[in-house]
């Protein structure tokens, strides 16, 4: 289980919680900056609705995200930012200079 593996009781019990709390919480924020938010005047009772709609949306992304995608062992991820992601940079670099 990663580093809660020395945990167990209710020290564990509060990873699990913590973790909970952000996929119910973390989707509402993301909502409100970057959906529009709850915009109660625009059209009422039906705005909360809305407003539910895109939060089960975003949670199935969420979800969907942290289930597909296994974990990366170290020495992959080095590998792919030196041989990817710093030539990727380095483009964005000269051409941030040039003006592009």
């Amino acid at each position: 289980a990663g580093v809660e593996t020395e945990y167990s009781g209710p020290p564990y019990a509060l990873f699990q919680v913590t973790r909970l709390m952000l996929l119910a919480t973390l989707p509402v924020l993301a909502i409100t900056l970057f959906w529009g938010g709850l915009n109660w005047a625009a059209n009422g009772p039906l705005s909360i609705l809305w407003f539910a709609l895109k939060y089960v949306v975003v949670v199935v992304l969420f979800v969907l995200i942290r289930n597909t995608n296994p974990r990366v062992r170290v020495d992959q991820a080095v590998r792919f930012f030196w041989f990817v992601m710093t030539p990727v940079a380095a483009v964005a670099l000269v051409l941030a200079l040039v003006g592009y």
